[in-house]
């Protein structure tokens, strides 16, 4: 139990002081700075800018997949939901949608059974 409090402690201190470092501006709120970032940051998942799948995942930026006129994978979390800078997105741990955006925690009365993330929403059941 002791280790467990100290690991918390630790990784709380590392987000924080990665959160301080940061240089994102207001207007890109739900982007991940650099591509070295993993798939997760805290308890929120990151897409891809360049395919739209989980970032870090076996089937992320796949060289055989078809890709669909916005630019992403086929059926990825992030089809049809990437920026145009093609920025990574972080994802809303509460809600599923794009961290800061406008719809972020906006539509929760439309609740996935299984995942309680906003029905529809990019990362609703990841």
């Amino acid at each position: 139990m002791k280790i467990q409090k100290i690991l918390l402690l630790v990784s709380t201190v590392l987000l924080l002081y990665s959160c301080s470092k940061s240089k994102n501006s207001p207007e890109e709120q739900g982007s991940v700075a650099s591509k070295a970032e993993t798939m997760a940051v805290g308890s929120n998942i990151v897409l891809c800018g360049q395919c739209g799948h989980i970032k870090g995942t076996s089937v992320c930026c796949s060289k055989e997949a078809v890709r669909c006129g916005c630019g992403a994978i086929k059926g990825s979390p992030g089809c049809c939901n990437l920026k145009k800078d093609r920025a990574d997105l972080v994802l809303c741990s509460k809600c599923g949608h794009v961290k800061g955006g406008e719809e972020c925690c906006q539509g929760l009365e439309k609740k996935c059974g299984k995942c309680g993330k906003e029905k529809g929403s990019p990362g609703c059941c990841l």
